[in-house]
């Protein structure tokens, strides 16, 4: 095959744009729970992905890895710590294959293995003969029938579980005098296709059961013919949306049946005129319509056309680039319920590809592929009037990029020789009306190259352009305008020099341009440093418009960025502080709409760099915004854009509608028509369950978790499974019966932890978004009962009732009679009795009331009590109109102290600190555990500056304490006091924020909510 600088792809006979593009693969790992070789791979009814491996299972949400190994000592563990196969039931299970320990099947409600047995067995059975023997050996196949039954292909044969079992194992082997038995025992592949006929690939080609018939049929394997399957190991079988059947071999490459005839094609390089590039492939799949992805086992990834089986793309691993394929050995490939693609490699661990999202196409660097860029960091693009495209690097000077080819030439710096460029950074590119090509450089001022010249022209200083070239623009009246880092010029094509614009009434301009647009009555708008500028054809000159403090509508910042005429007209305007567009100027005042403030994020900068595409949405270096809709949709890698940092001006366009857009490592080529924002709907699973610090299975949610009285706090971690950037996910959860109002976290808080409910039914439900801030409308719900303890129970407290009224009545009868015996003594006997008997109930229920409000790992108030305190609190402000104060502290890294040394130790910490915040708070603080490792202090009449100084007596605690086990350990105080009108939930909500500010700006210190 010719190298990889002449490949092309094609599709139907015609060669297809930026086939030579880097796809993006993102890694995704844990260096100590994911193992580099992934062997298997399969996502289940709920959305877990479950990865196999040489080191055992892991199950993965998005955010962490649970992994599950063989314990010598725990006869429910993985059988085997290599995995070779997994497959997901209809019942939720997972059937395990492994290499030398058998089959095991795992419950994910009780997280225990069921071992199916182990070891090679001697027993050969005809087909259809029934046995209750285990399967053992390597397993290589799993596969399961729409009716529950589940066939396993093994070093062995084949062997069959009926929906339930109900007929025990049936094994099916190959005998020599059964013409219909199975060809080979060496099974290596199953697949069960559309018409429920079974497939076998094996060490003896291929054959098919059909649905109902007890016989196996030889399907392309005549072994009289040599170009038949007879002699072939079929590692992979995989049914195409059009019927076809594709078969991976290894040693032979792929081919593929025609539906119906079966006639046999196979997989040719049509620049080799021979099989597919690499003889072994491990697993073939259909990611995009009408594209079939072999991957190989040492050639990485071939994509070819369904139809014919054309080569339409290679995909290789680049040790100079950190987004392609981690290795060319793949060991297991998927495709999720979302569309990613997954792909596990033989020593390269796990990557991630949308292959479904077709709009972008990124330019690399690569000292492997001489097609990609020169050199990795792009600070401009042109595309010339013959469709190539320029790219200008940071220093190698400009790259020219053919469509189909890739990398074809260039033009590299020679400082200081006459007719080469001098300077290898450029900063901007520009065709003007006369086919000339114009550079600007980031210290050797502008260059240009005429039209079938080889001789580039120099125009350093003394041509009244500066060093700093930042934008060209050329106007629809051919002129050329540049923005320099000292203001705004234009090309005097007479004079053969630039010419400074200047403002009206004669004074320079000042400031740095970056950006350059021009209008439908021929002004041209300059964005800077100091503000924006328009060039006023009749007045020629400029006139600034700069952001105003007492105007509301003015510019939102001085620094301008980016600029944008659309085709209504309107400029757009990206500034430090925000998206704006121009309402109206008159020449003295302009208006503006604040962009970013109807897009729900006042302030927030939405990108640079802006182009519109033909369906009128505003692309930036950063998002997508659809003004009919005020909608902003951010890009990222999870749609497989990927430039790096992005240059301010290295952006531009094509004929055909596409953007191009450089940065730090890379360029973007994006075809806008067929963008399309990521609309998945995740599913919500519950992660994790502990009860009073304790782990427990996620079988005990099923259907409702019942805590018994002793257990009285937990913990429910969740997790929305859409993989593609779980960390932009959002999630809310709300205890029905309990919270008043939802709780909003992000992906750093996964878990809804509560503690002393009251005895009843409750329901956590939990929400959570895509990664582009859609809420799904798969929720999770959690039924939960809590049982009552003995004195919470209603015949507890009828029977006291009960008993008191007894006692009183006893007691009645008692004075009664001692007053007709001795009516003085009588009475004080009596009286003294009451009075006793009285406080003695008193104390009882103080007792059992400081139980309900008391937290017993800490001995600190519950969130009960601290409930009752806020309102208590709130109640005496309003009458009074005495402020009070909450401080809300949460433990540093607290997870890592249970992840480190356990629970126990965990508590321990729990117990220290709680006695570190019942010494230094006052006598009149409230203090008590809010949940988990949060506690929530109330000073009443205390101001703000005085709550500020109990947080700080209590960091510093914190800080000083040498703990047991952990020795040092910090916290985070957030404070807040009460406002004028304000409800409690928005005092604690600020106190919260408080706190997350603390978090964020380094933990360890005391935060305040502005």
């Amino acid at each position: 095959m010719p190298p990889f600088s002449q490949f092309a792809g094609a599709v139907d006979g015609k060669l297809t744009e930026f086939s030579f593009a880097e796809p993006y693969f993102e890694n995704v790992g844990d260096a100590e729970l994911l193992d580099s070789t992934i062997t298997s791979l399969v996502q289940d009814p709920k959305g877990w992905l479950w990865v196999g491996t040489q080191h055992g299972l892991v199950r993965y949400d998005g955010y962490r890895f649970r992994k599950f190994v063989h314990d010598d000592n725990n006869p429910s563990s993985l059988p085997g710590d290599y995995v070779t196969a997994l497959m997901s039931a209809q019942d939720g299970k997972l059937w395990v294959g492994t290499l030398s320990n058998g089959l095991a099947i795992f419950d994910p409600k009780t997280e225990r293995f069921n071992h199916m047995g182990g070891g090679a067995t001697d027993t050969v059975l005809r087909p259809g003969a029934a046995a209750t023997s285990n399967v053992g050996g390597r397993i290589w196949a799993i596969i399961a029938e729409a009716s529950g039954g589940v066939w396993v292909g093994a070093n062995e044969g084949l062997d069959y579980w009926s929906a339930g079992n109900t007929h025990g194992i049936q094994h099916f082997r190959h005998d020599r005098a059964q013409a219909d038995s199975l060809a080979d025992d060496r099974v290596r592949s199953l697949l069960i296709d559309h018409e429920g006929s079974l497939w076998v690939g094996g060490a003896s080609g291929l054959q098919r059961r059909k649905a109902g018939s007890g016989h196996f049929e030889r399907i392309a394997s005549d072994p009289d013919d040599p170009a038949s399957l007879a002699n072939q190991k079929i590692m992979t079988i995989f049914e195409a949306a059009d019927g076809k059947l594709w078969l991976g071999t290894i040693a032979s490459g792929a081919a593929w049946l025609d539906p119906g005839t079966y006639k046999l094609h196979w997989v040719v390089d049509q620049f080799k005129l021979d099989r597919t590039t690499h003889g072994w492939i491990s697993k073939i799949l259909e990611p995009q319509s009408g594209r079939i992805w072999l991957a190989t086992f040492g050639g990485g990834i071939d994509v070819v056309q369904s139809s014919n089986g054309k080569l339409i793309q290679h995909i290789r691993h680049d040790a100079t680039n950190a987004s392609s394929l981690a290795l060319n050995h793949i060991g297991a490939m998927l495709v999720d319920a979302s569309g990613l693609l997954w792909a596990g490699t033989w020593g390269g661990g796990l990557q991630k590809f949308l292959p479904s999202n077709q709009s972008f196409y990124l330019l690399k660097h690569s000292a492997e592929r001489n097609q990609g860029l020169s050199s990795p960091d792009v600070h401009s693009v042109l595309e010339l009037r013959d469709g190539r495209i320029l790219v200008g690097s940071d220093g190698n000077g400009i790259d020219i990029i053919d469509r189909y080819a890739g990398l074809v030439g260039g033009y590299r710096p020679f400082p200081g020789q006459p007719g080469k460029l001098h300077d290898g950074t450029i900063t901007s590119l520009a065709q003007t009306q006369d086919g000339a090509l114009w550079a600007g450089t980031q210290q050797a001022g502008t260059f240009r190259l005429e039209l079938g010249s080889k001789q580039w022209q120099s125009y350093p200083t003394n041509s009244g352009m500066p060093d700093v070239i930042n934008k060209f623009l050329v106007a629809k009246n051919g002129a050329l305008w540049v923005g320099t880092a000292g203001g705004l010029s234009r090309w005097m094509p007479q004079q053969q020099r630039f010419e400074a614009a200047i403002r009206v009434g004669g004074a320079s301009m000042n400031a740095a341009v970056y950006n350059l647009a021009e209008d439908a009555q021929g002004r041209i708008w300059a964005g800077s440093d100091a503000g924006l500028w328009a060039w006023d054809p009749d007045l020629r000159g400029l006139i600034g418009i700069f952001h105003e403090n007492q105007r509301a509508d003015s510019l939102a910042s001085n620094l301008v960025q980016g600029l944008l005429v659309d085709h209504s007209g309107r400029l757009w305007v990206a500034t430090a502080d925000g998206m704006e567009r121009l309402s109206s100027w008159d020449g003295k005042r302009a208006t503006f709409e604040h962009i970013s403030a109807m897009l729900g994020k006042p302030g927030k900068s939405f990108g640079e760099n802006l182009v519109e595409d033909k369906m009128g949405r505003i692309w930036t270096d950063s998002c997508v915004i659809d003004p009919k809709t005020m909608h902003a949709v951010e890009l990222g890698k999870a749609d497989g854009y990927d430039i790096g940092s992005s240059w301010t001006g290295s952006f531009g366009s094509t004929h055909d509608g596409l953007i191009l857009s450089g940065g730090t490592q890379g360029v973007a080529i994006i075809d806008t028509e067929k963008f399309s924002p990521w609309n998945f709907e995740p599913q919500v699973q519950a992660s994790e369950l502990t009860i009073d610090g304790k782990s427990f299975p996620l079988g005990l949610l099923d259907p409702t978790l019942i805590l018994e009285p002793d257990q009285r706090n937990f913990s429910i971690g969740f997790a929305a499974l859409d993989f593609s950037a779980p960390q932009k996910s959002r999630y809310s959860y709300f205890l029905k019966g309990y919270d008043a109002e939802w709780t909003h976290v992000n992906a750093d808080h996964l878990s809804a932890n509560y503690g002393n409910l009251w005895p009843g039914k409750y329901t956590l439900v939990v929400r959570a978004s895509n990664r582009l801030g859609v809420w799904s409308s798969h929720e999770l719900h959690i039924p939960i009962l809590v049982l009552p303890a003995y004195w919470q129970t209603w015949w507890f407290g009828l029977l006291t009732l009960m008993s008191l009224m007894a006692a009183i009545w006893v007691g009645y009868r008692w004075r009664l009679q001692k007053v007709q015996r001795r009516s003085t003594e009588t009475k004080r006997l009596l009286e003294k009795l009451v009075l006793d008997r009285t406080a003695e109930l008193d104390e009882k229920n103080k007792q059992l009331e400081m139980l309900s409000v008391t937290d017993r790992l800490t001995g600190l108030y519950n969130r009960l009590k601290l409930d009752l305190t806020l309102e208590a609190e709130y109640g005496r402000y309003i009458r009074s109109g005495k402020v009070f104060s909450v401080i809300l502290m949460d433990v540093d890294h607290f997870k890592t102290v249970n992840d480190t040394y356990g629970h126990q130790v965990g508590d321990m910490v729990l117990e220290a600190i709680a006695e570190i915040l019942k010494a230094g708070v006052r006598d009149h603080d409230v203090i008590g555990r809010w949940g988990g490792e949060e506690f929530l202090v109330v000073c009443p009449d205390t101001d703000l500056a005085e709550a500020l100084a109990v947080a700080e007596r209590l960091r510093l605690g914190v800080a000083t304490h040498h703990f047991a086990v952990v020795k040092n350990k910090t916290s985070s105080f957030g404070v807040a006091t009460i406002r004028s009108k304000e409800m409690i939930s928005s005092l604690v909500a600020r106190a919260d924020t408080a706190l997350y500010c603390a978090k964020q700006n380094g933990r360890d210190r005391v935060e305040f909510e502005r």
